[in-house]
């Protein structure tokens, strides 16, 4: 596949050009005769890259298509949005990156996915890459028996007695139907953000359950999301019955999640309002 250099190149100008040296933290150039130079000059983008002078040039001429790592220089320097970033990245290596541009700001989901969830009918939440809950709808806080969202959706899903106990625990059958499940899913997580250490920090303490090693050890390792998954769950107010799980990504957030949950209560149950 070749890469799509043209609107790389058009956004790297657009964006030089639209930032002052005082923008990046670079002294003002000195005044001087003659037409002005409007944003940055490409040397200016070298130096703040700390590569040879020369280097952005060839890039934004496209003598030379950059590697992930210059690719990811450039956007800091030019400040790109996080989805310029993506669409960029796609564009020039034909994959999204591995890590945001600005790992710390990807926490945060958009808000309009608070009003997405809360207009949602059967159990919804946003959760970031680090298993956090970061929106959610009414029908997602009676999920739980004790009526509270977890902080950390990963420790509550794996080691919890709310989620795992046998005779009263939300996830029916978790050893044999949840776990198998969710270890992998939260383990290929924790690798795709080496770098977090929040959720490195999560994986090391969900590792030390007895219960969660052991599946861990078995190494299946081929489910790494929920989308289209139908198991039996105890809903904290409807009972019993089986829930059909539904998943999304904002492209935006790398590594969020959006969680919905069709309950169907067993038969004698009662169902959710319509």
């Amino acid at each position: 596949m070749q890469p799509d250099n043209k609107a790389f190149q058009q956004l790297c100008r657009a964006r030089r050009r639209s930032l002052s040296p005082t923008d990046v933290g670079l002294q003002e150039r000195p005044r001087r005769t003659g037409p002005r130079v409007e944003g940055l000059l490409q040397t200016d983008v070298d130096v703040l890259m700390a590569t040879g002078i020369g280097t952005y040039q060839k890039v934004e001429t496209l003598k030379l298509t950059p590697s992930p790592r210059l690719f990811r220089k450039i956007a800091l320097a030019l400040r790109f949005k996080e989805s310029e970033f993506v669409q960029c990245h796609l564009d020039l290596f034909g994959t999204a990156p591995g890590l945001s541009l600005y790992p710390d700001a990807s926490l945060s989901v958009p808000p309009a996915y608070k009003e997405k969830v809360e207009g949602q009918r059967h159990i919804c939440c946003v959760q970031n890459r680090r298993w956090q809950p970061v929106y959610w709808n009414a029908a997602f806080v009676e999920l739980f028996p004790s009526g509270v969202v977890p902080d950390d959706l990963a420790r509550w899903c794996l080691t919890s007695d709310e989620a795992r106990d046998p005779d009263y625990g939300v996830m029916i059958n978790w050893d044999a139907l949840w776990g198998p499940l969710l270890v992998p899913h939260f383990v290929a997580s924790a690798k795709a953000f080496p770098d977090d250490e929040v959720l490195q920090e999560t994986n090391r303490l969900v590792q030390q359950d007895e219960r969660v090693r052991s599946l861990h050890e078995r190494g299946e390792n081929a489910y790494i999301h929920p989308d289209g998954g139908r198991r039996p769950l105890r809903h904290g107010t409807l009972g019993p019955g089986s829930a059909e799980l539904l998943a999304d990504a904002p492209q935006t957030a790398l590594g969020a999640r959006v969680i919905t949950i069709i309950f169907h209560p067993d038969k004698g149950q009662p169902g959710p309002d319509p």
